[in-house]
């Protein structure tokens, strides 16, 4: 299999698999193995979820909302094809969290490893709080 870098926007169509060094493999539907691009924009979502270890579990979950929402504005502003803009968004979100899931595991064990994973909690969380789900009516 040949190893390809792909842009965040390409991610939308492919699969994820663990390897045995606790990395994930991306897998187009085509049959090739690709690796997303390590930069700069997922690097500094990982800096501010770090940052927040520490804090009370709802500024965690707000400064993660705030981070993740920032990193999607940026993967967003620099996708030129406007039609890919909501693609480049679902991609940046899988690879923040792909990479927290990675440092996750190179700090298992450790106090970070726990606040990584109540970060990954919330990523993967609901979108809507409590009284604010659409399809509800109030009570």
């Amino acid at each position: 299999m040949t190893e390809v870098v792909v842009r965040p926007s390409d991610l939308v169509e492919l699969w994820t698999y663990p390897t045995r060094a606790g990395r994930h493999i991306f897998h187009s539907g085509q049959g090739r193995t690709v690796t997303p691009m390590t930069d700069a924009r997922v690097e500094s979502f990982l800096a501010d979820v770090l940052a927040l270890e520490g804090e009370n579990p709802d500024a965690i979950r707000e400064g993660v909302h705030v981070a993740l929402g920032d990193c999607e504005e940026i993967f967003k502003a620099q996708e030129v094809n406007r039609r890919m803009k909501d693609k480049a968004a679902h991609a940046c979100r899988a690879l923040c969290r792909a990479r927290i899931v990675e440092d996750m595991r190179r700090r298992k064990g450790t106090a970070t490893a726990e606040h990584l994973k109540f970060v990954l909690s919330v990523i993967d969380g609901p979108r809507f709080t409590k009284g604010n789900s659409p399809g509800r009516s109030p009570a």
